[in-house]
């Protein structure tokens, strides 16, 4: 029986492992301009619009269009993205997020 939860266990990590890496390497390309692998700087290449609210499964998110503009070649690219704007907590108490700082820490990662 052990046996069995240890390995169940570590299945488990490794899953969470590579869904990790999977979002990284998704995240990298989308906050990396393309033609010269330069990372996008928020106060200076990003410029986004909120588009749309969206329900979510535990609160409400935010769609943003986002327009990066590469700082070393000039490359642009747009895409849009949903960022989280209100989340329930287990107590059914909202908590109000701040969506601009979502998008920065989104291009800080």
């Amino acid at each position: 029986m052990g046996n069995i939860i240890v390995a169940v266990l570590a299945a488990a990590l490794i899953i969470g492992i590579i869904v990790f890496a999977v979002t990284k390497i998704k995240r990298g390309k989308q906050t990396k301009c393309k033609k010269c692998k330069t990372r996008y700087s928020f106060d200076t290449d990003v410029s986004y619009e909120i588009i749309g609210t969206v329900s979510a499964r535990n609160g409400t998110d935010k769609k943003a269009e986002l327009r990066c503009k590469c700082s070393k070649c000039g490359e642009e690219k747009t895409f849009i993205k949903l960022f989280p704007s209100q989340r329930i907590n287990g107590g059914d108490k909202v908590v109000n997020l701040n969506v601009e700082n979502e998008i920065r820490e989104y291009f800080k990662k």
